[in-house]
């Protein structure tokens, strides 16, 4: 079974015309927004009943950040199971997260295509 990458780079790749300085700025801007996101969503995930519109906003800016990096699988991440619990999805939305750090910080190590 072949596994998905967790970041598709050909989109971003076309935007940055394979420019390394700027997919590298684009991964660190990513690392940081992601981060930013997930607190904010850790925060508001402790209090279940409260805060409904800023979860949707936080979600959806992950959301927004993730498709925009070409990270399809942490994007789909942010709508699955709206049923569950706040932490369990936090909890699970971040270890998406760390695998697209994973696979970037490959990608700038290596110069990897990343396909």
């Amino acid at each position: 079974m072949t596994s998905i990458p967790p970041v598709d780079l050909s989109n971003l790749r076309g935007i940055t015309g394979g420019d390394p300085h700027l997919e590298h700025r684009l991964f660190e801007q990513f690392h940081l927004s992601s981060e930013d996101i997930l607190q904010r969503l850790e925060k508001l995930g402790h209090h279940e009943a409260s805060n409904e519109d800023e979860w949707a906003s936080a979600l959806h800016a992950l959301k927004g950040i993730a498709i925009n990096l070409g990270a399809e699988p942490l994007a789909s991440m942010v709508d699955y199971d709206k049923n569950q619990g706040r932490m369990e999805r936090v909890k699970k939305l971040r270890e998406e997260q760390e695998k697209v750090l994973s696979f970037l910080a490959g990608v700038a190590a290596d110069g990897s295509t990343g396909q």
